[in-house]
C-alpha cells in the first residue's frame, strides 16, 4: 500500500516539475533581443545581411512602422509610415553606406497583456554612425569633395511584441527620432 502511494507521489511530482508548454514574455526576452540588435548594429562595417535575417525573423510580415523625424538640416519634420518590407528594401539599397555604428537601447517601460503573450514596450534608442554621402547630395554646395557624413539620433518609441511560436516577433513600432548631422569630411 505504502509503495502505491509512493508512486503516485513520484508521478505528481514529476508531472508538476515538467516544464510548461505555453511561454510568456519577460522583460529578460526583451531585453535579450535589444541586446542582440545592438551587437549587430555596433560594428566598423555593420554586415546588413545579418541585420535584414535579424528583423525578418523578429518582426511580423504585416507589421506597421511610424516614424515622425526632426534633424538639424532643415526645419522640417518628417512622417512615414512604413511596412516591414519597405523598411527591407531600405535596408538592402543602404547596405554598406553606414559604418562605425553604435546602437545603445534603454527599456523605460513593458506593459504586458493580461495573458502575458504580448506587450508594449517603451524606450530610448541612441545611435551614433556615419554614412557615405550619396551622388546626388555630393554635388551640392555644402558637400562638394565631401564622401561621408557623421551624425548621432536620438529616438522615443513605443513598440508592440508578440511571442510567436517562441519568437519575440514585432508587430507595430512608433518612434520620434531627432538627428543631428555632423560636419562632412572627405574620407572614412
Amino acid at each position: 500500500m505504502r509503495f502505491v502511494s509512493l508512486v503516485s507521489y513520484v508521478f505528481m511530482m514529476m508531472f508538476v516539475s515538467l516544464p510548461s508548454h505555453a511561454q510568456y514574455m519577460t522583460g529578460l526576452e526583451i531585453e535579450k533581443f535589444f541586446r542582440k540588435s545592438e551587437e549587430l548594429y555596433t560594428q566598423t562595417n555593420p554586415n546588413m545581411d545579418e541585420i535584414i535575417k535579424f528583423t525578418i525573423r523578429h518582426t511580423v510580415k504585416d507589421a506597421i512602422i511610424r516614424q515622425e523625424t526632426k534633424s538639424n538640416k532643415g526645419a522640417r519634420i518628417i512622417k512615414e509610415v512604413l511596412t516591414r518590407e519597405e523598411i527591407l528594401a531600405n535596408m538592402k539599397k543602404t547596405s554598406g553606406e553606414i559604418f562605425d555604428s553604435k546602437l545603445s537601447r534603454t527599456i523605460t517601460g513593458i506593459e504586458y497583456s493580461e495573458d502575458k503573450i504580448s506587450a508594449k514596450v517603451e524606450y530610448t534608442s541612441f545611435l551614433i554612425a556615419t554614412v557615405e554621402l550619396s551622388e546626388e547630395a555630393k554635388k551640392q554646395k555644402e558637400y562638394l569633395g565631401m564622401t561621408v557624413l557623421p551624425f548621432k539620433s536620438l529616438s522615443v518609441c513605443s513598440e508592440e511584441f508578440k511571442l510567436v511560436d517562441d519568437v519575440l516577433k514585432i508587430l507595430e513600432t512608433d518612434c520620434k527620432t531627432e538627428i543631428l548631422y555632423g560636419k562632412a569630411r572627405a574620407i572614412r
